[in-house]
């Protein structure tokens, strides 16, 4: 960090020195974290903040400097956090809100700023929030939830993104970085055991260089018991999961290099458990966690992946690069769920689905600057295809004779329902920003503009029946049944950013985004198709340091108007699995952001996230009669309030070695689970998460005694209070379907590395 003299105010001119740097070496990252941790010892002995560097505009910047809301976490502050995959990211997050989805805990529902998707377990249906790793879209999340192996930092974008990462990032986008490859011996051992059977390994071995080339090797074991007992069967909730990455770094010339990393994991896992709140009594007993009341057919759910990416980079001079982001992706995916009787319309109700997913990207950037970095600019053309397929297949106990209008069967039916869709998925865009710095105002003010122009094609084939298995009659309900969509759209954005002093800066945004169109496959018709959904955004921000950079104070304010909004409407309640899809309304979300850091010495900083949203759904028109239904709707995973506080302390020096505590703790108000609720209170209640509040912590200490490399140990505990509260819940003929949270965790990590 500069030499700031006693003003604790660096001069512009280093400012932009420093970004010049930064922009020319990509890899020369500061230590990112808003935590203290044992690495950031710099920070220890200024008690001062240290400046985050973030790639969020296709370029290394200072995360201050930017016109974009965004939280950024390094290695240790993800270790700090004991964040090792994205549901323990999201919990620190207050904007993110996340909830396990129904049937594969390999998948997440995934809300930011109030956007996101409810199934997706859908392969023609896509999200809000955009998953990148290295630069690769994932297209399919059901691997969302893998452990996190060797992550080098992690950027979450909040707010729509659309001018530079394109389609389905209007509620926002995870970066997430994984670390190149040294050239250098190093090797890095991190041991977990922990209660409920706990077990993680994760090893990471980066080898000397071999002229040119240098490689790094990575894997990661880990497993757990389940949490809800199943008489007989495997239980709810356990994991088990193993993943494995080779990165190669080839150095070709001083200003051209290639990086290529495969990848390949798989897991074993069952789903959460749910119980209906109707169904109370000694064989149901209330408890969130108890042994299910009968035996669940509850086989094991099965996830294989793998990937292939190639990053050539190429500095054409000092101020010009160029890029290529090549990636080939492979999802296999197998789950399960049994709902026993909780979801009450049927005597037994169990799912079966299976996904085969293959996904094809390439992006080529350009990023440079000009007129002695006045002029920034990206620009770059994006091709990405999917060819995926979706099977899947209910058995239920029909109690409401669905398929008996002549009432030639007694009720009630054993059914099997099959469900076979296919679906391709092409889009190709052409994007570009430019930033500007006049020659005025002591050159504060840097005006950006952007523009992506996308066209998206889409389509698909369903094949749907239903067997009554008490008679063995097949009731064919479609077959070989066709639809295809394309549809382009342009995304503009500008912003100015104006530096008040070289440690507070204020800007001003507009920008729109779009969610893909499509074809519900749980759709009632295959037929009905829907438009994107179109976002635009008004955003007004602050980002500053005071107390010669002691305290940190960002604040995002926000407004968003949906068009074109898709909602799902449920055409019969006792099937709750056919959903069908329209663009059927409109509505409005605004809200505040507050991220707080205060080094208040230096062994004790302090730190509070703060989210608050406020919608309304202006109008919902029925796709049949045209009524104005919006009462019926609300906007789900929108907390009103939600805040993350902590506080990390360092001990002072021991014989042992030195000490680090970090606290934290997670609230957030009651939400709704899905955005068609009903319009009665009584209706809506039966979908209303409540309200709760988590309490974590991280106590570690860093041995005094090794003396060649480091032992980091440390003894953590989530969820310390052993709260119940519920992660998820739907309704469907009566009651509520409930699954309660995991119970309190706690473990020991040995950690060593050198």
């Amino acid at each position: 960090m500069p030499d700031t003299g006693a003003t604790g105010v660096a001069s512009t001119d280093w400012r932009h020195r420093e970004i010049r740097k930064m922009t020319k070496h990509p890899y020369r990252m500061l230590t990112l974290g808003l935590l203290l941790s044992p690495a950031t010892t710099t920070l220890a002995a200024t008690a001062q903040i240290e400046e985050v560097v973030v790639t969020a505009q296709k370029r290394s910047e200072s995360a201050q400097e930017i016109p974009i809301a965004i939280n950024a976490y390094g290695s240790d502050a993800l270790e700090m956090k004991g964040a090792n995959d994205i549901s323990g990211l999201a919990t620190t997050v207050p904007a993110l809100t996340f909830a396990p989805y129904p049937s594969s805990s390999g998948a997440l529902i995934l809300f930011m700023r109030g956007q996101g998707a409810n199934d997706v377990g859908q392969i023609t249906k896509e999200g809000a929030i955009g998953m990148y790793i290295d630069g690769v879209y994932m297209a399919r999340p059901q691997s969302s939830s893998m452990d996190l192996a060797d992550i080098e930092r992690i950027e979450v974008l909040r707010g729509p993104q659309g001018t530079l990462y394109g389609r389905n990032t209007t509620g926002g986008a995870i970066n997430i970085h994984t670390r190149k490859p040294s050239g250098e011996f190093a090797f890095k051992e991190q041991l977990t055991i922990g209660n409920q059977g706990r077990l993680r390994s994760l090893t990471t071995i980066d080898l000397p260089a071999v002229g040119d080339v240098s490689a790094k090797l990575s894997y990661v074991r880990s497993s757990k018991d389940g949490y809800v007992r199943n008489r007989g069967g495997n239980d709810y909730g356990e994991q088990d999961q193993q993943g494995a990455r080779l990165a190669l770094r080839w150095d070709i010339s001083d200003t051209l290099s290639a990086d290529y990393a495969f990848e390949i994991g798989d897991s074993e896992d069952t789903p959460i458990y749910y119980q209906n709140d109707l169904l109370a009594g000694p064989n149901y007993p209330t408890s969130p966690h108890t042994k299910t009341p009968r035996r669940a057919n509850l086989p094991t759910s099965t996830t294989d992946f793998s990937g292939h990416s190639l990053t050539l980079s190429w500095d054409l001079s000092e101020n010009v690069s160029v890029k290529s982001i090549s990636s080939y992706r492979e999802l296999d995916t197998r789950y399960f769920q049994d709902y026993l009787d909780a979801a009450f319309v049927a005597g037994y109700y169990e799912t079966d689905d299976s996904i085969d997913s293959h996904q094809w990207s390439q992006e080529f950037q350009i990023v440079g600057s000009a007129l002695d970095a006045r002029l920034e600019y990206v620009a770059g053309v994006y091709y990405f295809e999917e060819k995926a397929n979706h099977r899947q297949r209910i058995w239920l106990q029909d109690l409401q004779d669905d398929f008996d209008p002549g009432n030639n069967f007694p009720a009630p039916h054993d059914m099997l329902y099959d469900r076979y869709v296919n679906a391709d998925t092409n889009s190709q865009a052409v994007y570009s920003q430019v930033s500007y710095t006049p020659m005025i105002l002591e050159d504060r003010l840097t005006l950006t503009a952007g523009l992506r122009y996308t066209e998206d094609e889409r389509d698909g084939i369903r094949d749907y029946q239903a067997t009554i298995l008490n008679f063995n009659t097949v009731v064919p309900i479609e077959n070989g049944t066709r639809n295809a969509v394309s549809y382009s759209s342009t995304d503009p954005m500008l912003s100015a950013n104006y530096q008040l002093t070289d440690d507070a800066s204020v800007y001003a945004k507009v920008v729109t985004a779009y969610k893909s169109g499509g074809f519900a496959e749980s759709s009632g018709d295959f037929t009905i198709d829907y438009n994107p959904e179109e976002i635009t955004s008004y955003e007004l921000g602050l980002k500053s340091y005071w107390l010669d950079r002691r305290l940190r104070v960002n604040v995002a304010a926000f407004s968003s108007d949906y068009e074109e909004m898709q909602l799902d409407l449920s055409p019969d309640p006792a099937q709750i699995a056919v959903v069908n899809t329209y663009n059927a309304g409109t509505a409005e979300v605004s809200g505040l952001e507050l991220d707080i850091l205060a080094q208040l010495t230096a062994q004790l900083s302090v730190s509070l996230d703060y989210a608050y949203l406020d919608w309304s759904i202006d109008e919902v028109n029925h796709p049949v009669s045209g009524q104005d239904i919006s009462e019926q709707f609300v906007l789900p995973y929108a907390p009103e309030n939600a805040y993350t506080a902590s506080l990390d302390y360092q001990f002072g020096e021991s014989s042992l070695g030195d000490f680090w505590l970090n606290l934290s703790y997670s609230w957030q108000d009651s939400h709704y689970a899905t955005a068609g609720t009903g319009a009665s209170a009584q209706q809506k209640a039966l979908w209303e998460i409540d309200s709760y509040g988590l309490l974590n912590a991280r106590l570690t200490l860093t041995a005094a005694a090794v003396k060649t490399g480091e032992l980091r140990l440390a003894l953590w505990g989530k969820n310390i209070q052993d709260k119940d509260y519920v992660s998820h819940r739907f309704t469907a003929g009566a009651g509520s379907t409930i699954a309660y949270n995991e119970p309190r965790s706690f473990g020991l990590d040995i950690i060593y590395e050198f």
